[in-house]
């Protein structure tokens, strides 16, 4: 959890309600989402005692946010016309 602390400290406001959090961009509120599956899997893999338990799924979420995060560098390169 500290990496997706890391990346939003001081970037994205995070308020918490009695009922549930709210979050202040629809980023933050999908990484926590998605972070909060990770650790679900990883506690379920080791309940099993199953290495390969959810790991397809883990995968595809990993692969989908480095892609995303690959797809925010180049719009910024874009953007300010940054070379690499």
């Amino acid at each position: 959890m500290h990496l997706f602390r890391s990346v939003f400290k001081g970037k994205h406001k995070q308020v918490t309600s009695s009922s549930n959090r709210e979050f202040a961009s629809p980023l933050a509120k999908r990484l926590a989402e998605e972070f909060a599956l990770l650790q679900e899997i990883a506690f379920a893999r080791n309940f099993r005692a199953d290495p390969s338990y959810g790991r397809a799924m883990e995968d595809r979420i990993i692969s989908r946010e480095l892609f995303d995060l690959e797809l925010q560098e180049v719009d910024e390169q874009i953007r300010y016309g940054s070379p690499e």
